[in-house]
């Protein structure tokens, strides 16, 4: 082979290295900077709701303890949605700081997931609370629950352990009862509530889950505007 041909040969297999290195470069990052997102803002239909609820009518709790959930929440946004108006949506990221997957419970559809013979069933509850000039409210008002049962698998959201989802919450801004131009204190919150298999009973439930403060700040406009949130 001419010292020629060899010199060309040598530079195709080198373009052609550059590029599948360039494209498993861009493959990976592509993979690294994906996000999950889980949206829970919108209201349940008719046929989603439940008629009854775990450890209230037609249910009952046996509890084993609280056991600890491998996950972390961080507040991070809020916003207007035109979807919406009179709501705020927030937004959260819950992390898996464990070392296993978990299965997160994501679905709206309470009266299927719950359904009596679904294995494993879960409820996780979104709270929050509010603190004014370092006050903390007393209670945690609940602002949204999702889904999860082994039986219904688009139910569940697998995060590998280190990875995110962010999720979307709907909050009214009426039941906050702030004014224009107030600082508040927000704090989100994770439980969960794990069913018995063979009734409608609470087995056990979570130790919550605090998230770090999410300051606030409501528009000049408000309720009109929006609140300014930032962790």
């Amino acid at each position: 082979m001419s010292l020629g041909v060899r010199s060309l040969y040598l530079r195709a297999y080198r373009m052609s290295f550059r590029r599948l290195a360039l494209a498993i470069l861009l493959l990976t990052g592509a993979r690294g900077a994906e996000i999950l997102r889980v949206d829970l803002t919108r209201e349940r239909t008719a046929i989603e709701q439940a008629s009854r609820y775990p450890g209230g009518h037609g249910g009952s709790y046996l509890s084993e303890g609280r056991y600890r959930l491998p996950l972390s929440v961080l507040g991070v946004a809020s916003r207007n949605d035109r979807r919406y108006p009179g709501y705020v949506v927030l937004e959260l990221i819950i992390e898996n700081t464990g070392t296993s997957r978990f299965e997160l419970p994501v679905s709206l559809d309470t009266r299927g997931v719950e359904a009596e013979g679904n294995r494993a069933r879960r409820v996780l509850q979104f709270g929050l609370q509010m603190a004014q000039g370092g006050v903390a409210g007393q209670s945690v008002r609940v602002i949204q629950t999702a889904d999860g049962s082994e039986s219904v698998p688009s139910s569940l959201l697998t995060l590998e352990p280190g990875r995110q989802v962010q999720v979307a919450l709907k909050l009214s801004k009426e039941s906050l009862g702030l004014r224009s131009g107030t600082e508040v204190t927000l704090l989100l919150s994770l439980m969960e509530m794990a069913l018995d298999d063979a009734s409608f009973t609470i087995r056990s439930s979570s130790q919550p889950v605090i998230s770090s403060a999410l300051q606030c700040r409501t528009a000049a406009d408000w309720p009109a505007g929006s609140i300014a949130c930032h962790s």
